[in-house]
């Protein structure tokens, strides 16, 4: 009787190191601000990546579809944090071929990252997808940051906490009439970021944005509006920095 206690003992451990093992095969490792490609198709629809992340990190983790009008549509992005608990989940979120959630992570140590499809296996999306997990950069007061945008490229992002009211200054130095977008993040379980405030158009080579709330998270895209229609590439120099409010 002990003896088949141990067998079925060491068994049970087996396969519990095997599932491990296979587990960890099957994920990616990535880098933040690195993109990588992967694939839907009809029988493989669901892929892990893991990241190392860090207390504080801001970070967005977008989907892109390679072929703008093809048939990937309705990916999912979920976000699990060291102990396997969900940090986002944008199944119950809108989605047209690209997917995209924000978060600050609350400790350290390696992330999981889902990226999948509606009904899963019963699902339809299929094709070549590009995944990036972008870590944002901090603004702070009276601190200028430069950076570059391309109409073609996703947008570059930025995030502001700060303990008091405050304003953004944007002027920028190009063809491109990039937008500048300040965005909340209004559902964490989403990830779901909304816009509060934009600054852009073909005329406008610099402005300011005010009376922006302290104690809140902002997270600042620069770059192609989410209806903008650009026909030939460009490209700008900009230069973002937070101001005293008015």
């Amino acid at each position: 009787m002990k003896l088949i206690r141990f067998v079925s003992l060491f068994a049970l451990l087996i396969a519990l190191f095997g599932a491990a093992l296979v587990q960890a095969q099957d994920s990616e490792s990535i880098e933040y601000n690195e993109p990588v490609e992967g694939e839907f198709t009809e029988d493989d629809f669901e892929f892990a990546y893991t990241f190392e992340g860090s207390e504080g990190d801001v970070i967005i983790a977008r989907v892109d579809p390679v072929e703008l009008f093809g048939d990937f549509d309705n990916s999912i992005l979920i976000l699990e944090d060291p102990n396997g608990d969900t940090v986002f989940d944008t199944t119950d979120a809108f989605s047209f071929g690209r997917s995209q959630a924000a978060a600050q992570l609350e400790e350290d140590g390696e992330y999981t990252l889902i990226v999948t499809r509606e009904d899963g296996e019963d699902g339809e999306s299929v094709g070549e997808y590009i995944l990036e997990v972008v870590l944002a950069e901090e603004l702070t007061l009276d601190e200028a940051v430069a950076g570059e945008a391309n109409s073609e490229d996703r947008p570059q992002y930025y995030y502001v906490l700060s303990e008091d009211d405050f304003g953004l200054q944007y002027m920028r130095d190009g063809d491109f009439a990039a937008t500048v977008t300040v965005n909340v993040i209004s559902d964490e379980d989403t990830g779901a970021f909304d816009d509060v405030a934009t600054l852009g158009g073909s005329e406008i080579e610099g402005g300011a944005l005010y009376n922006l709330d302290a104690d809140t998270l902002y997270v600042v895209t620069v770059g192609r509006g989410l209806f903008d229609i650009i026909f030939d590439e460009a490209d700008t120099e900009f230069e973002l920095m937070v101001i005293e409010a008015q």
